[in-house]
């Protein structure tokens, strides 16, 4: 298998979070398993790259224009196939309901350990888990 084939058949991640600290860390960890990851750290940034197909959206609720959880409605109410993972901090019982409603793929609290985000997405996508491991035994990535 090429790098160009490993490429195109990469999983599209959108990491949508004003926290350098966490998504710089998030991406580093994905792309290193073979994922295409993409960074937003605004609400506005993050618009403009839903507007491209991503495989998963990681969304934190909290951003410094506006919340992830507008953003989350309007791409279920334009029938978005992609999933999303949501990250947050606040504890608020109003903002859980809203969050169990819009029903996340998956929903993580900060502060959150990295490696059980990378086990979540690896078990939404096993078909990229396969790739990853199949380059690094060929040394591929």
């Amino acid at each position: 298998m090429s790098c160009i084939a490993l490429e195109k058949s990469a999983k599209r991640i959108l990491i949508i979070d004003d926290d350098p600290a966490v998504s710089d860390a998030i991406s580093k960890l994905l792309g290193h398993y073979g994922y295409k990851v993409t960074v937003a750290p605004t609400l506005r940034e993050g618009r403009e790259q839903c507007k491209i197909d991503h495989d998963l959206i990681v969304l934190d609720v909290m951003l410094p224009d506006g919340s992830g959880l507008e953003l989350f409605k309007q791409l279920k109410k334009s029938g978005t196939k992609s999933k999303v993972f949501i990250l947050t901090g606040n504890t608020k019982p109003s903002v859980d309901r809203e969050i169990n409603n819009l029903g996340p793929a998956q929903l993580f609290r900060k502060p959150f350990n990295f490696l059980e985000i990378l086990q979540s997405i690896r078990h939404q996508f096993p078909e990229q888990e396969n790739r990853a491991e199949e380059s690094e035994r060929f040394n591929i990535l």
